[in-house]
C-alpha cells in the first residue's frame, strides 16, 4: 500500500526474435522482436512485482502489435519464453522515501528542539513568545501611530490584485480633528514579499511629494484612497518599526 501514491514502470529483461511467426500486420515471417518487462512500482518503496508483459514490435513494418492481435503462435511463444526468465522480486525503500524519512526526522528534531527550548525558558520574554510580542507591537502602533513610524506596506491595484508592490512609508503628520495621516513614500519597492529594507536615511524618503490618506483608515491597516482620489489602489500595513526615543 502506499500512503503517497506511486508510479508504475516496466523494466526490461530480455529481447528475442521470434523465428518462426509472422506479423500481424504486414504477414512477414522472421521479423517479429519481443521485449519481456518486468513491472516496477515506484512510491515511498520501489518494489519489482513478479508481473511480466511483452512488447511485441516489427523489425518490417516497424508496427507495435499490442497483445489483443497476438497470434496464438505468438501467445505460445511468450508463455513458453516467459518461465525461463530471470525474475528477481524485491522491495525496497526509494529515493522519495528517503527524503520523506529525513523531512520527517528534521521536522521531529526542529519540533524537539523547540519544545525543550520553551521547558528552558530561552523563547519566552515576560511570559510571551517573540511572534506575539512583534504582532501586539504592530498592532498597537497602527492604533495608535506616530510622526516618525516606519510603515512596511503592500500596494495592490483592486483591478490586478496579483500585482503588488512592497515599500515603506514614514509618518510625517497626524491631524486628528481632520481625519488625516500624512506620510512619505520609500523611494524603492519591491514584487519580493519578503523585501524588508527599513532603513531611515534622510534620502529614502520622498519627502517632498507626501501622500495623505484618512487617519481611520490607516488605524484598520488597510486604505483605499490618497489625495489624488486614487480609488483603484489598496494599500495594507504589514508591519511598523517605531524608533525608541
Amino acid at each position: 500500500m502506499y500512503i503517497f501514491g506511486f508510479s508504475t514502470n516496466y523494466i526490461p529483461l530480455k529481447t528475442l526474435l521470434l523465428p518462426g511467426c509472422s506479423c500481424p500486420k504486414c504477414g512477414r515471417i522472421g521479423s517479429l522482436e519481443m521485449t519481456f518487462l518486468q513491472q516496477e512500482q515506484n512510491g515511498v518503496v520501489v518494489h519489482r512485482l513478479n508481473k511480466i508483459s511483452g512488447k511485441l514490435n516489427c523489425g518490417s513494418c516497424g508496427a507495435v502489435i499490442p497483445g489483443k492481435e497476438w497470434t496464438s503462435d505468438i501467445k505460445i511463444f511468450f508463455e513458453r519464453e516467459k518461465q525461463n526468465l530471470p525474475v528477481i522480486k524485491s522491495l525496497k525503500i526509494s529515493a522519495y522515501g528517503k527524503r520523506l524519512i529525513g523531512v520527517a526526522i528534521g521536522c521531529f528534531l526542529l519540533v524537539g528542539a523547540i519544545f525543550a527550548a520553551d521547558k528552558l525558558g530561552l523563547l519566552k520574554e515576560n511570559g510571551k513568545q517573540p511572534y506575539q510580542i512583534e504582532s501586539e507591537n504592530n498592532a498597537r502602533y497602527i492604533a495608535h501611530p506616530q510622526v516618525g513610524d516606519i510603515c512596511k506596506v503592500v500596494v495592490m491595484e483592486e483591478q490586478d490584485p496579483d500585482n503588488a508592490k512592497y515599500t515603506l512609508f514614514e509618518i510625517l503628520g497626524i491631524n486628528e480633528a481632520e481625519d488625516q495621516i500624512t506620510v512619505a513614500v520609500h523611494k524603492k519597492n519591491s514584487a519580493d514579499r519578503t523585501w524588508n529594507d527599513l532603513s531611515e536615511e534622510q534620502t529614502d524618503f520622498n519627502r517632498n511629494e507626501p501622500l495623505t490618506f484618512s487617519l481611520k483608515d490607516y488605524k484598520f491597516s488597510s486604505f483605499t484612497n490618497d489625495q489624488n482620489k486614487q480609488a483603484n489602489i489598496r494599500i495594507n500595513v504589514l508591519a511598523v518599526i517605531r524608533s525608541k526615543r
